[in-house]
């Protein structure tokens, strides 16, 4: 029996593949794994996946350097989807705040609203993610941050350490914990017993692993979720939001 010839890959269909395999490996948590098997290739999806390896990594000013000797294709609404959504997200995991991220974040809203792209968000690591919804709101514009936060639900990348979903009862306390350091006060200005507040404060201590007040600002000052360091008092003492 003769055997069949081979048809060899073509570029397109082995890049898609390519792709298609760093999402799976990455998706698995194996951010060295995908890296490899995205390699050194020239391509934009290749691009785009180590990009997203190094959001995944927490490492915005690499995933923007990846993303900048590139130009997102007009032809593929998907990938260029994905481009845009990374570079957005990367921008907001730096802290970038101005008029250029606000204009950066409409042009994707309408990216992704046109071409019906809103898996290229889910396909942004969790913590890059988490901070673009929180930009979008301080940045005025719910919509998106919506758009965001309704994608978190279905993201298929968690970064390591990523940014644990706050109830809006969750993140009421945190911004009177970054106000008050005394549990009444707390309690006061939510309208709750003392008691319940602290029972509270456990849980939002727990989820954000931490053991202590000082620790938990930093960190959800770190993650976007207080709106900024200066409604922060890090010099009050915690063992008044401990005690009350």
């Amino acid at each position: 029996m003769a055997q069949r010839s081979r048809r060899a890959i073509s570029p397109f269909v082995s890049g898609r593949l390519r792709h298609t395999t760093a999402l799976a490996t990455l998706a698995a948590g194996d951010l060295p794994a995908a890296a490899r098997v995205l390699g050194k290739a020239e391509d934009i999806r290749s691009a785009v996946g180590r990009a997203r390896v190094a959001l995944a990594g927490n490492d915005p000013e690499q995933a923007l350097r990846m993303l900048s000797g590139v130009v997102a294709p007009e032809t593929s609404r998907r990938v260029r989807a994905e481009y845009l959504s990374l570079s957005v997200a990367a921008v907001a995991l730096l802290g970038r705040e101005d008029a250029a991220a606000r204009s950066a974040i409409e042009r994707l809203e309408a990216v992704l609203a046109e071409s019906d792209q809103s898996l290229a968000l889910a396909l942004v690591p969790d913590t890059a993610l988490a901070a673009l919804a929180a930009a979008a709101e301080r940045l005025a514009l719910p919509g998106f941050a919506a758009r965001a936060e309704r994608a978190r639900s279905w993201a298929m990348i968690a970064s390591p350490g990523s940014v644990p979903r706050l109830t809006a009862r969750e993140r009421a306390v945190a911004r009177e914990l970054a106000r008050h350091a005394a549990v009444a006060e707390i309690a006061a200005a939510l309208t709750v017993s003392p008691n319940t507040v602290k029972s509270q404060l456990k849980g939002l201590y727990r989820k954000l692993g931490v053991g202590n007040r000082s620790d938990a600002l930093r960190v959800l000052s770190a993650w976007g979720i207080l709106h900024s360091d200066a409604d922060i008092d890090l010099g009050r003492r915690d063992s008044r939001t401990e005690e009350g």
